[in-house]
């Protein structure tokens, strides 16, 4: 809750030169960090895999986003 925040404040000069796609590898970094702490329940196959994820993920979350405001 609080550590996506920070990461995203400290990487945003990359953000920005990449017009917003360096946010899909933070949230895989994200979704991969979060299956370190939950454990062999929650793994992903492979990197690409854990990308795919991620901009499902970050879709998803734009378009409840836009519901909501």
């Amino acid at each position: 809750l609080f550590v996506k925040p920070i990461l995203f404040l400290l990487t945003l000069p990359v953000t920005i030169v990449t017009f917003g796609c360096f946010s899909f590898v933070l949230n895989a970094m994200m979704l991969s960090l979060t299956s370190l702490f939950v454990g062999p329940g929650f793994t992903f196959a492979s990197p690409f895999i854990t990308l795919v994820v991620s901009v499902l993920l970050t879709i998803f979350q734009r378009f409840v986003e836009n519901l909501v405001d």
